[in-house]
């Protein structure tokens, strides 16, 4: 017993001077591991610690045996000592920490897998020294049989997983990024489609993340001697938890694949509407994207939340039913409001109007000013606004709807020829689209339809002008200005000259008086 005290003695000797050899704390020049002298200071400091602790520890447990102490106590004490000594070696890895990660991490400019790797390890090495440590501390304390084997392979099989895990995740991420990056061609054709997309790259990683974890862990609890694996088994509650988790997944990225399909829809006609400087429409649709998209967003909410709930075992039965007596009692109370948007809706998605339009509906007639989900303003002539809702839109007469004609009836005398009369409408309609406050109002020769009807005093010439929607009226005002001066200039007649003439003729002579 005492030649193990000596033997215990002579290795904390050898320790020491092995250290003193190492780091050289009075010669800098004979110093073996690259250091400063306080590092090395330090280092022997802390080596003759332990080596005092453990062989005078060692040396009492010993000598208490020796003089009678119990094997239990004896045993106790060991542990006692290599418990102070666990204790100084944690400390040591605390104090060291900073100094041994800087030489662990990679240096700067230097990229890649290895890289990455060094600079995780060079973060949380302490970690893994302090938990390699406690196991061998605890496998000693117990007596865990083939404990250092174990706890060995334990060690290996932790690193490799957490090493397959990482690349797992590195070429996921990788896989994910490529899924998300758009072609230029179809970036082109949707714009803003690769941003919304973006916005969901956090989610993804977050999700590959979780689930190579929870892979992980598991791997490593079969690793530790954990029956790990059967909790996933057909009927076990792993599996259960797994097939829920699945349905719930792919229920949500169904959602969502379907929300950005009709966005990217809606997006899509926008642009098509920009390109082909369609503003109307477009404005239009830009104030039916909101009622779209609530409607939308509600519509797929509801029915994921409900497959979610009813997966995780949740009876949605009553929640059906109360949705259905709840949409039923609003379905009653707001009918007229739901038939104003619902009509309304139909409106203006088949492009009946668009605000500028001169229409007539309900009755009423003007220039639509804006259209809202229930409503539609018009202005009429006199400066009236009318509010006439959808509800009460039976009829629409769009007045300026790609293209208008300009119906002008000219009467004339009964002595006039018609054809003559048509020649000299024909030249004053080519005079008025030859000037350029008119030539891109007017889009085609005029139309001579022929004699419409005859009245008491006059024959009438029906006419009409092919113009630009919304330009009828200007132009029938100006060809019936310029038709009238024409008719000055050469004397035709009209129907109230013609009147005039009938009603002027020498009354017949008075009936001369009877003589008696």
């Amino acid at each position: 017993m005492i030649l193990d005290v000596l033997h215990a003695t002579v290795a904390c000797q050898l320790a020491i001077a092995l250290m003193c050899l190492l780091v050289s704390p009075g010669a800098p020049r004979l110093r073996l591991l690259p250091m400063s002298d306080r590092r090395a200071a330090h280092l022997l400091r802390w080596t003759r610690r332990l080596a005092v602790l453990v062989v005078f520890g060692y040396a009492a447990a010993e000598i208490g045996l020796l003089f009678g102490l119990y094997r239990a106590a004896y045993e106790a004490l060991l542990r006692l000592v290599s418990l102070a000594v666990l204790v100084c070696l944690v400390i040591i890895v605390l104090q060291t920490r900073a100094p041994v990660a800087e030489r662990i991490r990679a240096t700067d400019g230097h990229t890649g897998t290895l890289a990455a790797l060094r600079n995780r390890i060079a973060t949380r090495w302490h970690v893994i020294a302090i938990f390699y440590l406690v196991a061998l501390w605890l496998v000693w304390a117990f007596d865990v049989p083939n404990g250092f084997s174990r706890l060995l392979r334990v060690a290996a099989l932790t690193v490799v997983i957490a090493m397959l895990a990482r690349w797992l995740a590195v070429a996921a991420y990788s896989a994910l990024d490529r899924a998300l990056r758009i072609s230029p061609a179809t970036l082109a054709r949707h714009p803003g489609l690769e941003d919304r997309l973006r916005s969901y790259q956090p989610i993804g990683h977050a999700v590959l993340t979780i689930a190579i974890a929870g892979v992980a862990g598991v791997t490593l609890f079969q690793a530790w001697g954990v029956d790990a694996f059967s909790w996933f088994t057909s009927g076990a509650l792993g599996g259960r938890i797994i097939g829920a988790l699945g349905t719930i997944g792919i229920t949500l990225a169904i959602s969502l694949v379907v929300w950005e399909a009709v966005n990217a829809g809606i997006q899509f006609h926008l642009a098509r509407l920009a390109r082909e400087a369609q503003a109307a429409r477009s404005a239009r649709l830009r104030t039916l994207l909101p009622m779209l998209r609530t409607t939308l967003l509600v519509t797929i909410f509801s029915v994921a939340g409900l497959m979610v709930l009813s997966e995780i075992g949740v009876n949605t039965g009553p929640l059906l039913a109360g949705a259905g007596v709840i949409g039923l009692a609003i379905g009653f109370g707001s009918q007229k409001l739901v038939q104003d948007i619902i009509t309304g809706l139909f409106l203006l998605l088949e492009n009946t109007m668009q605000v500028g339009d001169v229409v007539s509906l309900g009755g009423l007639s003007g220039t639509v000013e804006a259209l809202s989900i229930r409503s539609i303003r018009l202005r009429a002539l006199d400066g009236s606004v009318h509010t006439v809702p959808f509800s009460a839109v039976t009829t629409v007469t769009n007045q300026t709807r790609d293209f208008d004609y300009a119906v002008v009836d000219v009467s004339v005398g009964l002595s006039e020829d018609p054809d003559q009369v048509a020649d000299l409408v024909r030249a004053v309609a080519r005079d008025v689209r030859q000037e350029p406050r008119w030539k891109n109002a007017i889009r085609d020769d005029i139309d001579v339809m022929g004699v419409e009807k005859f009245l008491d005093t006059a024959l009438v010439l029906r006419t009409r002008i092919k113009t630009v929607p919304g330009q009828r009226w200007a132009v029938a005002r100006e060809m019936n200005r310029r038709i009238k001066a024409r008719f000055d200039e050469l004397a035709i007649e009209s129907p109230w000259t013609s009147y005039r003439v009938l009603s002027t003729t020498p009354p017949p002579p008075p009936a001369s008086p009877r003589t008696e």
